[in-house]
């Protein structure tokens, strides 16, 4: 894995032997605005683009800023549709241990599934990888 980015909220590693990228939040995800939110997914999305990524693996164990119904709308038209555009055939979540968050999170890939990127969760970045490479 080589990291691309790295900012107070989240990491993202890039794995061209799997075309696996992988972002990793943090916990002062807790404190970001919606702008920053923004800022941090447009960046990954940028990051697929450019390195032509076909899996992501989304750690999101220390994900704790809630993404309300308008962060939601905004996810699925931003994000969830240009990665799928770019080649994003699977997404694997390891979900946050926090209910809302985890709520908020699996309620934005809603509309991406059955749009032609298969979706699942995990509890383990080991399974959410496992499962990536099969």
């Amino acid at each position: 894995m080589e990291n691309l980015y790295q900012s107070k909220y989240q990491q993202i590693d890039f794995d061209s032997s799997t075309g696996i990228m992988q972002n990793t939040w943090v916990s002062d995800s807790a404190f970001m605005t919606a702008d920053e939110y923004k800022s941090n997914l447009e960046k990954l999305v940028n990051l697929i683009q450019k390195h032509k990524a076909t899996k992501q693996l989304i750690n999101a164990l220390d994900f704790e800023f809630t993404i309300d119904i308008e962060l939601q709308q905004w996810t699925d038209e931003n994000v969830n549709k240009k990665n799928r555009d770019a080649g994003i055939e699977k997404v694997a979540f390891v979900i946050a241990e926090e209910i809302f968050s985890q709520m908020s999170i699996e309620q934005t890939m809603e509309a991406a599934e059955g749009s032609g990127m298969e979706v699942r969760y995990f509890t383990t970045p080991e399974d959410a990888k496992k499962w990536l490479l099969e």
